[in-house]
């Protein structure tokens, strides 16, 4: 069996814990910037558009409902197509289903 020992120079030891300690508090930044992103984004009562999530705020006993139409992520999945229904372009839920086409009803049996 091989023995083999290695000695790492003394500056080089140092200069490595000196870099890792480094490398951890710009992770300890990365990590404290990326959860107030997250929170301000998800958790803001905001949409991406800067409207207000909810439509109904109650409160009950001490307890506070927030109610909404859409789900809370909704403006951020397709910003696009998003309409939150305050325009005066928005179409009714009935308009809605009366405009798409209905599936044919076809026998597939015969």
């Amino acid at each position: 069996m091989l023995n083999v020992t290695l000695k790492v120079p003394t500056f080089f030891v140092s200069s490595c814990s000196h870099m890792e300690q480094q490398q951890i508090e710009k992770f300890k930044r990365y990590e404290v910037e990326c959860r107030r992103y997250l929170m301000s984004k998800y958790f803001s009562d905001k949409n991406i558009f800067g409207g207000n999530i909810f439509d109904v705020k109650m409160t009950k006993d001490g307890e506070t409902t927030k109610v909404s139409r859409f789900p809370g992520y909704q403006s951020y999945v397709d910003p696009a197509n998003f309409n939150d229904g305050n325009s005066s372009k928005s179409n009714s839920t009935s308009e809605t289903h009366a405009k798409r086409k209905q599936p044919s009803k076809k026998n597939y049996l015969s």
